[in-house]
């Protein structure tokens, strides 16, 4: 795991394009067809974006991994939490149980050399698969809460999630 740079975003708007055309076949997702280069960047330069790679595969998976997150969300913004946000994995690694070998472990470490005691995440609440993964690896399902998606103009329910880590 590393931070995404500048020079990464056309390989990040790839993979949340492959991520996003996924995820549309198993349900829904609220991202837009192409992140702009703009977007990226800005959690490129507040150092959120974290890139995973593979030797032989490049770039195979991404995530945001913030301090705060939508507040509409996570209204106590509690700092004993690491956001987790913005997850894609690429084809090549989606069946490979990628997001709790890899994604996880890397992220729980980032979360503990922060002084962080837990993970926070949310999904679209009608995400079967998706809810089912993240209970899965240890996730709490705290319920849902209505948001509005700037991305697909409308509003959307948003199950939340929360792992404290041990």
């Amino acid at each position: 795991m590393r931070l995404a740079e500048l020079s990464d975003v056309a390989s990040l708007q790839t993979l949340y394009a492959e991520s996003r055309m996924h995820g549309k076949t198993v349900g829904d997702i609220d991202w837009p067809r192409k992140f702009s280069h703009d977007f990226l960047a800005g959690y490129i330069s507040n150092k959120e974006l974290y890139c995973f790679e593979e030797a032989e595969s490049g770039l195979v998976a991404a995530a945001r991994l913030t301090e705060t997150d939508n507040i509409a969300v996570w209204p106590d913004e509690d700092q004993r939490f690491l956001y987790v946000g913005k997850l894609a994995t690429a084809d090549i690694v989606r069946r490979q149980r990628y997001v709790p070998r890899i994604v996880m472990p890397a992220t729980e470490r980032l979360a503990i050399e922060r002084g962080k005691t837990g993970l926070r995440l949310n999904c679209l609440a009608d995400e079967p698969g998706l809810m089912r993964l993240y209970n899965n690896i240890g996730f709490t399902l705290l319920g849902s809460v209505r948001i509005f998606s700037v991305f697909i103009n409308r509003e959307i329910e948003t199950a939340k999630f929360e792992r404290l880590l041990t």
